[in-house]
């Protein structure tokens, strides 16, 4: 060996041992201990947070419930004004003046009955109806608490007097319609009448016991307003023996006098007899057909000249006037 070359000194070398894993003590983490799932915090709310979420809701709700409020203030001005509208249109309703009503009242022809006509009617106003082909308007007037016709049927005027002749009318047979036979200047035959319209405008006569253009009888042609040929028009009829008991009770005199003065201003038109068609007693007395019939064949009728009034009975195929009464 070169004693030139220093001499390092020598390590020795130790091996290291890697320990034994297994001869190692095991040492324990400590375990976090997590609580049951019901006790975990939600959504990891954080105080703060519950309180931001606090305010939200009650912005909400004070939203929700002011327009709650708004709304409702809403409606109840909106009904209010309604209520207003309501309460203004009843009582110009209530206020405002009716519709004047027309006094005149549409009938249709005498002896057959109109389906309609004005239900408004004060007794004063005038009546108009289609009278034997014509069209005719009546006045009407208050007697004795029933309202009649101002004229006899077919006459043209109110009598000026008991003996005005365009104020005497027509005369019909009891029973019959307006067909033309009421006429003074009518036809005539002797043929009798087995329907209740004969068909033609003849005055019949000539006849035997019971003495009545039809054969055989029918006591129910001028019962009422709903007789079969009520000669009237629409809610009018040939008055009954009573109506005219009450009527002739109240005159000033109980004659023809008496009957012209009192409101129906009645005239002594005279009669048409049944034997023979010929017209008597004009300018002296008169007779007014009753719907009331007598004895089964005859017919009541009001009589009067310038020494008596009465009421009597007799043939129905007489010719006598005809004065309306609204029934």
């Amino acid at each position: 060996m070169d004693p030139n070359i220093p001499v390092q000194p020598v390590q020795n070398e130790i091996p290291t041992v890697q320990p034994d894993p297994l001869s190692q003590p095991v040492i324990q983490q400590p375990v976090t201990q997590q609580p049951p799932i019901s006790q975990q915090p939600v959504n990891n709310i954080t105080p703060s947070g519950i309180k931001w979420k606090l305010i939200f809701l009650i912005v909400i709700l004070l939203v929700i419930v002011g327009g709650g409020a708004y709304y409702l203030g809403a409606r109840q001005n909106k009904l209010g004004q309604q209520k207003t509208i309501t309460t203004t249109i009843t009582q110009s309703t209530l206020t405002s003046t009716p519709t004047p009503i027309s006094p005149t009242i549409p009938i249709s022809t005498s002896g057959t009955q109109p389906t309609q006509a004005q239900s408004s009617f004060t007794c004063g106003n005038t009546v108009s109806f289609n009278y034997d082909g014509s069209r005719v308007t009546y006045g009407t007037v208050l007697s004795q608490g029933q309202c009649w016709m101002d004229r006899n049927l077919g006459a043209s005027e109110i009598a000026t007097s008991a003996t005005d002749s365009n104020a005497y009318g027509d005369l019909f047979q009891w029973g019959r319609l307006a067909d033309g036979h009421q006429l003074r200047t009518s036809g005539t035959t002797t043929t009798l009448s087995s329907a209740d319209v004969p068909g033609n405008s003849n005055f019949i006569y000539g006849m035997g016991s019971p003495w009545d253009w039809r054969s055989p009888q029918n006591k129910s042609l001028w019962q009422g307003v709903s007789g079969i040929n009520n000669p009237c028009p629409l809610g009018w009829a040939i008055p009954t023996g009573t109506q005219w008991t009450t009527e002739y009770s109240s005159w000033s005199q109980q004659n023809s006098n008496g009957a012209f003065a009192s409101p129906l201003k009645l005239t002594v038109g005279g009669d048409r007899y049944d034997l023979n068609a010929a017209i008597v007693s004009v300018g002296r007395s008169a007779s007014y057909w009753s719907s009331t019939i007598n004895d089964g064949i005859y017919a009541d009728f009001l009589s009067f000249s310038s020494d008596n009034v009465l009421i009597n009975n007799f043939d129905r195929a007489f010719g006598f006037s005809v004065r309306c009464v609204q029934n």
